[in-house]
């Protein structure tokens, strides 16, 4: 039997964190494997974003950036350093979530993509056919709620998926 797939976004944050052991506690490494989502807005400012096509970029398994418009670029060494260093940066992010769960018996796999988080998301969980989104809400209210926004509400009305939602108030 095929195991399914469980997305978890993760924004850097330690309250993106806190899904994790709420998933491990409610779903089996035997029945459910992970994909873990760094979604990040790209820095327009330190960025040259001329070759980027309408559709965010998606790192790939070797590193190699692609978008799902064009082909991936010959070889890693032409990007820019950069692009090389964030990057890297968003993948040292979850090194440690990577391996603790897998040190409880999880596949996991993880995707860095460029772009609007909420959209992002909903991308992902589509193809990827996930059974599950697990996300962290920040619980923002009021003012910072109306100028910062929601990703967790973004996703949940464009999804047609189970999600699982823990409200994390901030500190």
């Amino acid at each position: 039997m095929d195991k399914r797939k469980i997305l978890i976004p993760m924004d850097g944050s330690d309250v993106s964190r806190r899904i994790l052991l709420p998933v491990c506690e409610f779903f089996s490494p035997d029945s459910y494997e992970i994909l873990l989502l760094r979604a990040a807005r790209v820095p327009s400012s330190q960025f040259d974003l001329s070759n980027i096509t309408s559709r965010p970029m998606i790192l790939g398994p070797y590193g190699v950036v692609t978008t799902l418009d064009q082909e991936a670029d010959p070889h890693p060494i032409f990007r820019d350093t950069e692009w090389s260093s964030f990057e890297e940066k968003l993948r040292r992010e979850l090194e440690d979530d990577i391996t603790d769960l897998r040190s409880k018996g999880y596949d996991v796999s993880v995707a860095i993509h460029f772009g609007k988080p909420a959209e992002e998301i909903v991308e992902l969980a589509k193809l990827q056919h996930v059974a599950l989104v697990a996300m962290a809400s920040h619980g923002r209210a009021g003012v910072k709620r109306l100028l910062e926004g929601s990703v967790t509400e973004d996703v949940l009305h464009h999804l047609s998926i189970p999600m699982m939602i823990i409200n994390v108030a901030e500190a």
